[in-house]
This record gives C-alpha cells, sequence and structure tokens, in this order.
C-alpha cells in the first residue's frame, strides 16, 4: 500500500496486514518519524485507490475538535 500525506505528493509504501483488526507492518517506522507521530496520536487512512498497488491518503486527527453539548 502506499501512503500519502494529505493531498502532497510525498508518499511511504507500507504493508497492511488485514484480519480480526488492521495493521500496518512494513514501513511504518519511516512513516512514523517522518509525520513526527507520538504514541497516542489518531489519525485516519482512508483509501483512495485500491487494486494491486492500493493508495491511502493520512489525516491527523489532532486538529480536529469536538463539541459535546448536554441534552
Amino acid at each position: 500500500m502506499i501512503l500519502r500525506y494529505g493531498q502532497s505528493q510525498t508518499s511511504w509504501m507500507a504493508e497492511i496486514r488485514i484480519r480480526a483488526n488492521s495493521y500496518i507492518i512494513g514501513g511504518w517506522h519511516d512513516f512514523y518519524i517522518e509525520n513526527g507521530l507520538k504514541e497516542g496520536d489518531q489519525f485516519k487512512l482512508e483509501l483512495i485507490q485500491s487494486g494491486t498497488k492500493p493508495v491511502a491518503i493520512y489525516y491527523s486527527m489532532s486538529f480536529i475538535t469536538y463539541s459535546y453539548s448536554s441534552c
């Protein structure tokens, strides 16, 4: 799988293992370091192309704020 950051053309090759849960294995270390991720960070991967070489876009969830209201 190819991981891409937002709309940039920077990309990382990664191997995804899908079972009951999904795991990023090969390529994770470079992706993690270059994007400044830390333990506990949340992000979203959006699959934008499937096939023999799938492509997913990475979005950081740290910039999303949530508002809660009481009923």
